[in-house]
């Protein structure tokens, strides 16, 4: 329903997606109802003309003061009502939004709660760009799955080797910390070894994926997984896309590996440069430009001839305030 909703022209907002809204009928069907707090979008407009919303299902850009409403804004809300779907618990209630979804099931999937995690981001950029790019998240929440039981078993491959050269030395303290870090570093240097010899698309970017879990704050996985993602056909598909957010918000011990990338400022504004021009110039489905916004913002921030070079930083700068306008 919303797909068909975003898809008129204009494109048309429901704004009010709750469990309330959403009715069984006698025969099984599933229906919309109230479109009482429904907008056309206007290209033109620079933000909605009344703040409407239910607690919890709401997008933060419904309270006001953040531009007008806009697929994005359905996108929350859908990722509310599987939350509560999901949970039995209503975002409306302590604490507001909701808590990681493993947490009160653990049962579910890391796919699963990724999806949910992207659907609410508050900022508007960092969620779903379209419904369409939700149910394919949907329809392939195994491979963050299956990536998730990859980097467990590396994990416990890693502690085992440590763990016979700290016996093997009767050491501890900071070498054990050492050893570790020294793991880490050669296992993801092997990846990097291991995809660049991969000739298989999918499988290399599994293994790019992976390496870059392993440390988080180095760029070069990050650089590598954005060139294949052009490789096949010069764009940079839904899909791809999908294996980008999931690998950026992966769990890396509470806190994902985007918080560890910004750690290291130098990798950050280079990865964000990439990914700005993958969006803006080749995404294949809606928003990219809008999406290129935030990335360019960093990379402009950076120190010129030092982190990029200057004419890079200059650039950000401009396509920053072009993809601004698009928004």
């Amino acid at each position: 329903v919303l797909a068909y909703l975003h898809g008129r022209s204009p494109p048309v907002i429901y704004r009010d997606l709750k469990p309330s809204n959403i009715m069984v009928r006698p025969d099984g069907r599933i229906v919309l109802v109230d479109f009482g707090t429904a907008r056309e979008q206007k290209n033109e407009a620079g933000g909605d003309t009344l703040c409407l919303g239910t607690r919890g299902y709401a997008a933060p850009e419904q309270y006001g003061g953040k531009g007008q409403t806009g697929p994005e804004t359905d996108i929350y809300g859908l990722g509310a009502v599987l939350y509560h779907v999901l949970t039995g618990k209503s975002p409306a209630e302590p604490p507001y939004g909701g808590q990681p979804l493993r947490r009160l099931r653990p049962e579910l999937s890391e796919g699963m709660e990724q999806i949910v995690s992207v659907c609410m981001q508050a900022d508007r950029r960092e969620r779903y760009l379209s419904c369409e790019a939700f149910l394919e998240a949907l329809d392939h929440s195994e491979r963050l799955g299956a990536a998730y039981r990859r980097r467990k078993r590396r994990r416990r491959q890693a502690a085992a080797a440590a763990a016979v050269l700290l016996a093997a030395a009767g050491t501890a303290g900071g070498i054990r910390e050492q050893v570790r870090r020294a793991e880490q570093k050669a296992a993801y240097e092997a990846s990097l070894e291991e995809a660049a010899g991969t000739a298989g698309r999918e499988a290399r970017e599994e293994i790019l994926c992976d390496a870059a879990k392993m440390q988080p704050r180095r760029e070069e996985a990050y650089q590598e997984l954005l060139k294949s993602f052009l490789e096949d056909d010069g764009v940079f598909s839904v899909d791809e896309e999908l294996k980008w957010k999931a690998l950026l918000w992966t769990d890396t011990g509470g806190t994902s590996c985007l918080e560890r990338l910004e750690g290291n400022r130098t990798a950050y504004v280079r990865v964000s440069y990439q990914t700005g021009l993958l969006y803006f110039y080749y995404y294949g489905g809606s928003g990219g430009r809008q999406a290129s916004v935030r990335w360019f913002r960093a990379a402009e921030k950076a120190e010129p001839e030092v982190q990029l070079p200057a004419h890079a930083v200059y650039r950000s700068g401009i396509l920053a305030r072009i993809a601004d306008y698009y928004e």
